[in-house]
């Protein structure tokens, strides 16, 4: 079931009010990519950390790594919201989900899925993922939102950063952005590395 809604502060108030103990990662990833082996040992290893720590997952809500890294949190007991379009016609996996909601515009979706989470897993994708990226360094930038640790699974993303990061792209108020990223490898890290995040925001908290 979808729940349509009209605006980004409605969907905020919504999901505080739903989930009011859980805090949130934002989890980018294609819809067209299918997983292997060893991405599904460490996004298996990554839902049972983030559910062991009262962490929800809020991604897109359609297929691929959306799909599958919803389905591994539901395994695990978890929570996983899709943020979904009426203007995207991809199929999507309510099974996968605890709640979908529904903006009718596109750059809503986006503005959703970079204010809400407290900070953000990206999984292998494409050009809409590295849009998502993007977008979360320009709000960082412009200070709509505050500093949030952006956590890398795996090596798809080892020869973008660097260019990300360079000053080739003229950040205002960014500084030392290569901090803002944590690389996680194998299985093993991932709980370290949620436990960072953790200290992170709750030293913003305080």
């Amino acid at each position: 079931m979808i729940t349509k809604i009209e605006n980004n502060q409605i969907l905020i108030n919504t999901i505080n009010k739903d989930f009011p103990n859980f805090k949130f990662a934002g989890v980018f990833g294609s819809s067209q990519t299918a997983a292997d082996y060893e991405e599904i040992s460490i996004w298996g290893e990554l839902a049972r950390s983030l559910t062991k720590h009262n962490i929800g997952v809020i991604n897109g809500g359609y297929q691929g790594t959306m799909k599958y890294i919803s389905d591994l949190i539901k395994v695990n007991n978890g929570i996983s919201i899709g943020i979904t379009c009426s203007k995207i016609d991809d199929e999507i996996s309510y099974e996968c989900y605890s709640k979908i909601f529904e903006v009718n515009n596109i750059l809503n979706r986006l503005e959703a899925l970079i204010m809400i989470p407290d900070f953000y897993i990206v999984l292998p994708g494409g050009i809409g993922t590295l849009v998502e990226i993007i977008s979360v360094l320009w709000f960082m930038d412009r200070n709509f939102i505050s500093n949030k640790k952006i956590m890398l699974l795996g090596n798809c993303w080892s020869n973008v950063i660097p260019l990300i990061t360079s000053n080739d792209l003229m950040f205002r108020s960014l500084d030392n952005i290569e901090n803002l990223f944590i690389k996680v490898e194998y299985p093993s890290e991932i709980d370290d590395k949620i436990n960072l995040v953790l200290r992170n925001i709750n030293k913003k908290i305080v």
